[in-house]
């Protein structure tokens, strides 16, 4: 398929259903809680180590009945990468050895989320990993989890995810391949040398 094409057919479904996972977040898994569907979804499996990591999470209302939730702090969601060791939110020692997490700050004030049968939240956030100052997540693989969230800041920290909204996904973390710069001349000096 022409390029153009599949992304104006993208385009097309996200604008006509914003609860559906944007084209080209392959990476993504979905459960159905009671009236509400959960979705998580990344745009790779893979990143180098300089790429920007990208994250979706969808709440979609699928019962009769509006949904409402409130526990008054702002934002009400949250993305954490973990080691791949880490199987929960709350395992001991993990959010000490976590590479990435939002929000870092949160502000006790919310409006919560409202859905009327058939809306749904859309909560996006993207890290820049070349941006990145204070950690170095170095290669390997990693657990990420996205969610209804509430914090704790007692014993509990870093809180717990509500509603049983908890998703997690699975990445791995590449070193950037490394190159040389050539000259054109230089390439082709090398490439003539062999005949």
């Amino acid at each position: 398929m022409n390029p153009l094409v599949s992304l104006l057919v993208g385009l097309a479904i996200s604008i006509s259903d914003p609860c559906s996972v944007p084209p080209g977040y392959m990476n993504n898994t979905s459960r159905t809680e009671g009236d509400l569907k959960f979705t998580f979804a990344m745009d790779e499996f893979v990143y180098s180590e300089s790429d920007t990591i990208r994250f979706h999470y969808i709440v979609e209302n699928i019962g009769q009945d509006t949904f409402y939730v409130n526990w008054g702090i702002d934002p009400m969601y949250a993305f954490f990468i973990y080691p791949d060791s880490c199987f929960t939110l709350d395992q001991p020692g993990c959010f000490d050895e976590a590479i990435y997490y939002y929000p870092q700050i949160v502000y006790y004030y919310s409006e919560g989320i409202h859905l009327l049968p058939g809306e749904c939240k859309v909560f996006s956030e993207s890290w820049d990993q070349s941006k990145n100052t204070d950690v170095t997540p170095g290669p390997g693989s990693y657990r990420v989890f996205g969610g209804l969230w509430k914090p704790d800041p007692g014993p509990s920290w870093p809180g717990s995810f509500q509603l049983q909204s908890e998703l997690a996904l699975e990445i791995v973390i590449e070193d950037p391949i490394e190159t040389d710069v050539q000259s054109w001349g230089r390439i082709k000096s090398l490439h003539n040398s062999d005949r």
